[in-house]
């Protein structure tokens, strides 16, 4: 006899940049992953805001007011390394279904 569970469960860690919009995601996923005719749910969950209370996306200072960042600057120094300029290299949330 070959029996199908009822139900099956997955998960996905994805992790956004400050920049990308949230709720672009959601929309995704509503259309393409989990449309009302595949009888499917799915739940985000969000660690922590996204946001300032101006609505401007939360970054790490990379200056001298975050004092992390010359620890940082100095491990690189100290590996050989060298920092060029930072940059967010987005794109558009590519989804394949």
């Amino acid at each position: 006899m070959n029996l199908q569970p009822s139900e099956a469960e997955m998960g996905f860690d994805v992790r956004l940049p400050p920049t990308e919009d949230i709720d672009v995601l959601r929309k995704r996923i509503q259309e393409e992953w989990a449309p009302i005719s595949r009888n499917m749910t799915y739940q985000l969950m969000q660690n922590g805001p996204t946001r300032d209370i101006n609505g401007r996306p939360l970054v790490t200072a990379t200056n001298e007011s975050n004092p992390w960042w010359s620890v940082f600057e100095q491990a690189i120094s100290v590996a050989g390394g060298k920092l060029g300029s930072l940059r967010f290299c987005c794109r558009p949330l590519m989804l394949d279904t």
